[in-house]
């Protein structure tokens, strides 16, 4: 199977209602159900229970790097990244990018934070849609998993340098479209930017 991040149907996820996607989009990514490390309880289950804290706590969910990093750090994401063996920046602008600050509903509903989907070929025409995952933890394993994919030998070599990452990423596939790469590479920098304030 495949693994495409497609233009359009992120378009689609990034939108910001509060109901489920409809129903037939979606389909379990594999691993579904099952046991996932969680860093000795440090990475929260689902990305929600982080946003609905963040709305509790201050009002709103705010679309802003710093809220996006603070959530990140929260959830235990950051933390995780880093034990996985990434500059956690990277990927940050990744789920940046993808979901729209983590407001996104694949983010929200389906812990889907790095857009990761699949090309369904089931009509006769391809067509991207979106894996759900059963929680952080498992869709950060999923991820980890396809870096190890010979696809992404490359962007791996470079799992500490952001913009190499990122760059690699696109290069091998991951999203071929090079708005999504220059949308990328300006979180990386907004992401940076942010850090060494």
């Amino acid at each position: 199977m495949v693994i495409v991040i497609g233009g359009a149907i992120m378009l689609f996820l990034r939108g910001k209602s509060t109901g489920p996607a409809p129903a037939g989009l979606w389909r379990e990514a594999s691993g579904f159900g099952k046991v996932h490390d969680d860093r000795e309880g440090r990475t929260k289950v689902h990305w929600r229970q982080t946003l609905e804290l963040e709305k509790s706590t201050t009002g709103k969910n705010e679309s802003t790097v710093r809220a996006f990093i603070q959530n990140l750090t929260i959830a235990g994401v950051w933390h995780h990244l880093n034990a996985l063996g990434f500059d956690p920046v990277g990927p940050a602008a990744v789920m940046l990018h993808e979901t729209g600050y983590g407001l996104s509903v694949a983010a929200r509903e389906y812990d889907n934070l790095l857009g990761i989907s699949y090309t369904d070929r089931s009509s006769g025409k391809p067509v991207d849609r979106p894996y759900k995952f059963d929680s952080v933890p498992h869709c950060l394993e999923y991820f980890d998993t396809m870096m190890h994919w010979r696809l992404y030998a490359d962007a791996l070599m470079y799992a500490n340098d952001p913009e190499s990452f990122v760059t690699k990423l696109h290069e091998a596939g991951f999203n071929s479209n090079e708005s999504w790469l220059k949308g990328v590479l300006l979180a990386v920098s907004r992401i940076q930017q942010y850090l060494s304030k």
